[in-house]
Parts: structure tokens; sequence; C-alpha cells
């Protein structure tokens, strides 16, 4: 790479050194990663993976990449040198969309792939000289300028203050404009720093709240880790202030000062608050449950739960009843909640039919359902974990192995067929009601070391919902539970049987313990597949193709043609199919969902009732695979409806690359599912 210097000399004197093997891209609009990855291979070239396979090191064995959304780290697979005509070949095949591609140098003394950073091509930070001179003039004579916001900042700092300028990096970058404003504007800069931007993410996963090192459970679930260096999933995110957990239980202490909770909503006779002991429930249990989940991360105070920085809005129960979920259940999605926890199970009181109307609500709206199994230790799962549309959340031990047929006690978890994930449920450290908690020691009066059961696991496994909704807020909930199910870690003795649908399962723990890491690592890695029903091009394609079926119908009224023929019926029918809103919907959550397209195929009849998708009478839908889609390259599957007439037989396909279509061919329909 001729064309960057072999080594910079930073204003410390300090010498860093051009690594010829890699660069950072920078686009002016966000990447999709897959088809990114997919460009670069083609070019010799891939995305800076998590994992180094290279030469052993004294560095951890996965890192966190700091990939953006329009920025990403490039390198040559092998770790030879990227030739300056393979950059040009990356700027011809990336298109407009690439604004610069920056050279990587490596710091001296920093383990593996830490030293790593990319000097920026469009931005430097300036110091006027020594007689405090006004740098307006410099800006004038070099392709150099500030933002608003960097020259307020740098206007409230005043004068021997440094100020970031935007390189127009269409005339030249930072690397070349560095050396001409050091030799020509003379006394006018004092000095011209580089802004570098590192490629492994420095964070390491550890809060420094006071009862962290206790939370032995979140270290079991890779959200933290007891020591420096290891990558866990808080390297990626604490949540987001968007992303809503309810928390439906004996209420939540409205003004615990480790808790951020959310105007919420008494469905009984109880306070909305949990200060007082509720029936059927201890003291404080939605206070523990929403520590789980949420305690505060990064206020200095008490402890964090499993997505920190997300609010908790509190649904309080007065008598425990199926009613009272029912309305519960509709305020959180009428709230915003994405994420509702459950930490409870009933065996056989309430009534499933009404509930289950309040679940399908939700479920349809896309909120993440997670309920306790029970605490049963038998067979048997409670509701509403029985429920398909909710994740059933059992538990797993402190004490290794996490094998409870040697006897290790998992707080009485429930087991059996349903159960999807377990999660941490004794010994797990939380909040309880202001000043209730143990007095003295460590924890002081807000926070106890003991919250246990399937009420403690389920909190777990509603806050790893809710972080892997902050990294991807457009996922389904289905979405949600796919990548939580096919990323938790194989625990236990019991044999895992294959062909369910996320991977691996038994009876005992379900797909296993969930691990934080590797499910927000694969929500970053899920591929955006084609967005059928808005994306423009396929809106268009459907208004094209329902136009025609309309021009024919005005014909055959204006010819007098087949008035009461076959022919007409079928594009009335697909004028309906073409237009029917539940159908589009439909065929919007089954591209590149496997999950669903999985269920389609099992119990056809049950998802078109339940997404209320009424086909013509006799109609047969079929979900088929695309060819050559199994490259990776692209959706996967399209949805056809056949269906027939006196004499005809007709064909509607909703396609992921070429959109809506509809064919007509002599005979009957054809029979199957």
């Amino acid at each position: 790479m001729n064309r960057f210097s072999p080594d910079l000399v930073r204003n410390s004197g300090a010498v860093v050194v051009l690594d010829p093997a890699r660069i950072l891209l920078s686009f002016s609009e966000p990447q999709d990663r897959a088809r990114l990855q997919e460009s670069l291979r083609s070019l010799g070239l891939e995305l800076e993976p998590d994992r180094d396979d290279g030469p052993a090191t004294d560095a951890p064995p996965v890192e966190a990449i700091n990939h953006t959304d329009t920025r990403f780290w490039v390198r040559s697979p092998r770790g030879e040198q990227i030739a300056d005509r393979q950059l040009e070949d990356v700027t011809g095949a990336l298109g407009r969309q690439l604004e610069w591609l920056g050279p990587v140098y490596r710091a001296a003394g920093a383990p593996g792939r830490a030293g790593l950073h990319c000097p920026l091509p469009d931005s430097l930070v300036l110091l006027a000289g020594e007689q405090g001179a006004d740098l307006r003039a410099v800006e004038d004579r070099f392709p150099i300028r500030q933002t608003d916001d960097d020259r307020r900042f740098a206007d409230t700092v005043g004068a021997g203050g440094y100020r970031r300028y935007t390189v127009d990096v269409s005339v030249t970058d930072s690397h070349r404009l560095r050396t001409l404003l050091l030799t020509e504007a003379g006394d006018d800069v004092d000095e011209v720093l580089h802004e570098n931007m590192p490629m492994v993410l420095p964070y390491t996963g550890r809060l420094s709240e006071p009862l962290s090192p206790e939370q032995w459970n979140l270290d079991r679930i890779v959200a933290s880790a007891p020591q420096d260096g290891v990558l866990t999933g808080w390297d990626y995110t604490l949540g987001s202030g968007d992303v809503v957990i309810c928390v439906v239980d004996s209420g939540v202490d409205l003004t615990h000062p480790d808790l951020w909770v959310l105007p919420g909503l008494s469905t009984g006779s109880g306070a909305s608050g949990d200060d007082a002991p509720a029936q059927s429930f201890a003291a404080g249990h939605g206070t523990m449950s929403a520590g789980v989940a949420a305690a505060r991360a990064k206020n200095l105070r008490g402890l964090a739960g499993v997505a920190g920085l997300c609010p908790v809005l509190p649904v309080a129960f007065g008598n425990v009843t199926d009613w009272e979920l029912y309305r519960g259940l509709h305020f959180a999605v009428d709230a915003g909640a994405r994420v509702v926890s459950m930490s409870f199970a009933v065996f056989g009181t309430w009534d499933q039919a009404l509930v289950g109307g309040a679940i399908q609500y939700a479920f349809a709206r896309d909120v993440v359902m997670c309920a306790a199994t029970g605490n049963t230790d038998r067979r048997g799962l409670g509701y509403p974990a029985i429920d398909p549309r909710v994740i059933a959340c059992g538990g797993s031990s402190r004490l290794l192995p996490e094998d409870r047929t040697t006897g290790v006690w998992w707080g009485g978890s429930t087991f059996g067929p349903g159960i999807s994930v377990v999660a941490p449920s004794i010994d797990v450290p939380t909040t309880v009601p202001h000043g209730t908690g143990t007095a003295g020691g460590a924890y002081g009066t807000d926070h106890v070391p003991g919250y246990g059961g399937t009420s403690a696991a389920t909190p777990h496994v509603a806050g790893l919902a809710a972080l892997v909704l902050s990294l991807r807020p457009h996922l389904s909930a289905d979405d949600v539970r796919v990548l939580i199910e096919s990323t938790a870690d194989k625990i236990g003795v019991m044999a895992f049987q294959p062909a369910h649908r996320n991977g691996t399962w038994n009876e005992r723990v379900g797909y296993g313990r969930i691990n934080v890491l590797r499910a927000l690592q694969a929500a970053l890695r899920r591929r955006r597949f084609i967005d059928l029903i808005r994306e423009r091009v396929h809106l268009a394609a459907l208004a094209r193709a329902l136009e025609a079926h309309q021009d024919e119908l005005v014909r055959m009224d204006e010819t007098g043609a087949g008035a009461d023929s076959a022919l007409r019926q079928a594009h009335q029918l697909l004028l309906r199919l073409g237009r029917d809103p539940a159908v589009l919907a439909l065929v919007h959550d089954v591209i590149g969902d496997p999950g669903l397209v999985q269920k389609l195929r099992d119990d056809q009849t049950a998802i078109l009732r339940d997404r209320g998708v009424v086909l013509p009478a006799g109609a047969v839908g079929h979900v088929v695979d695309r060819p050559g889609a199994g490259d990776g390259a692209g959706p996967r599957q399209a949805l056809v409806v056949e269906f027939g007439l006196p004499g005809l037989r007709c064909t509607a396909q909703w396609d992921p690359e070429s959109g809506f279509s509809a064919r007509f061919e002599p005979g009957s329909p054809a029979s199957g599912g």
C-alpha cells in the first residue's frame, strides 16, 4: 500500500507502523453487513472477524471489533499486503456510497490486535499557536471546516482548547493535509493531531456497581466476566431506553434508587408500587424480578440487571386473576413494552381462552413474552409458559456441574415438553423494596443476595430479549426467540435430541442455558432480508399487477365477455388476495424467517387462522424454496397460493425478488399442502 506512509510520528514522538494487510472503509449510508462481506470476498478481502485465527498472541482469542453501521474494518484473509490495485478495485466495486478508505496502523507494545487503529482520513484536531491565532484564517486557506456542533463546543472550551475539523476528502485526506499544515500554516497552528478510531472495542463488560463482584449469575450467562480482557455480551450493549421491559408481578417499588421505573398499572385492588405483601406473592417479589432484568447499570449503586439501561414498566396484580393478566398484557402492549417478564406459573386455574386472547394481542404486535415454568420439580409446565407463543423459562444452578440428575438443586425448576431455555435460579442478587433488604454487610437495605426459583430465571431471559432488541429493534418476537434458543449453552448430562426447530433440545433444560454474548453476536450477524411489502420496488410491482387485473375486469364489463365466467372470478379473487393486509403481513414475515416457514409447513391451518388470513375456498398455500437461494445470496422462500375454478387453475406468488405475480392454466388446482 504505497499510497499510505509506512509509519506516523505522533506529537508525543511515538511512532506507529502501517499494517499493510488492513484498511478501514467508511460509507455515507448504513450498509448490509452480509452483502458487504460477499462483495469483499470477491475482491480477495474479508471483514475483520471477532475471532483472530492468526498466530498465537497474548491477546484474547475473541475480541469485539469496532464495526459500525457505516464503518467496517477489512483485512486480507492470509495477512498478505493489500496492493494499491486492490484498493482501486474496492473503490470501484463498492460504489458512490464509499466515502473513503483509511490506513490501519499498529501501536507498539499493545497485545494482539488491541493496538490497531485508523487515524481517520476525514478529520483533524488543531490547536492554535501560542499567540492564540484565529484559526478561521486556516479554514479559508485549507479544505477543512468545523461543524456547527464542533464549533459550539470549542467556543465553550475557549482559547487554548483543541478544535476538531472535518477534512474535505474529495480534495485530500488528513494524512496529506497534516503534513501541509505543519509546514505551511506557520505560527497559526501549534499542533495538528489525527482523530484515532480503535479497531478493537475497548470495553470489558464489567461494571463498577458495588455488588457487581457478587453477580455470579451474570458471569455464568456471559453478560459480564469476572476478569478484564474477556469479551462479554455487555461489550455489545447494556440495553436501550427505547426498549421497555414490562414486569407483570406484585408491583415494583416506584422509588427504588437502583431501578428506572415508568408509570405502570395496578390491575386489581393493590398498589402499583411494591411496598407491601400481595396475595400469592412474597413481599417484594416484583421488585426482585425487576432487579434481575434491569437494575440500573452505570449508576455506581447496588448492582446491575441483565439489561441495565432499559426502563421497567410495572403491572401489579391485585388478586392474581386471569382477567388481571388479560388487562395487564393489553396495557403493556399499548404502553409500548417490547418485552414482558412473568415470574409466575399457574396450573389449571386460569381460563386459557381469555388469557390466550391477550397473549395473541401481544404476540401479533411482536412483544416478546417470557414466563416461568414453575417450581414443582416435576414434569408439566405451568401457564402461561406452556403457551407456544411464550418463552418458557426454567432454572439452572449455581454449582457445577449444572446437572440436576446428580442432586444439585435447581430451585425446584419445572421441566418437560414446551420448555425453551434455562437461566440461573438460585442465589441471585437483586433489588428489594427500598429499606427492606439484608441489613448490614455489602447488600445494605435495598438489595438481597438470594432470590431464587424460576421467578429469578425468567427476568434473566427477559433481559436478554431486551438486549437483542436494543441492538436490532426491528426484529420480530419470533426472531428474538430463535436467537435466544439457538445460541443457548448445552448443559447437564441428559442427551440433547436433534430435529427440533432451533437446534438440539431436551426436556430438562430445553435448548440450554442462555448465553448473552452468543445471542447478541448472532443478532448482529442476522441478515436484513428484503422487505417485500415495504420495499418500494415491490409495492410498485404489486400495484402494477393489481392494476392489470382491474383493467381486465373493466374490459370484460365493456365487452360483455365472460360476465359470469371462472376467469372473471379468478381476477376478482386475485385482487382480493393482493390487497388483503393479513396476506401482505404474512408475506412480510415469511421472507427470511425460517421459524415461521417451518410453522406454515407443519400447521398451515393454525397459522392462517391465528393471523386472520382467509384464502379462497379450496385454496392451497405453499412455502416454496427459491432456485439458487441456498447459497445465502438472498431470501430462500416464496409464498404461493393455488386455487381452482371450473376448468381453471390459478396460481398467485409473492416472490422476494420479483414481487407479486399470477398465472392461469387450464385444469384443476394441485392437491396437498
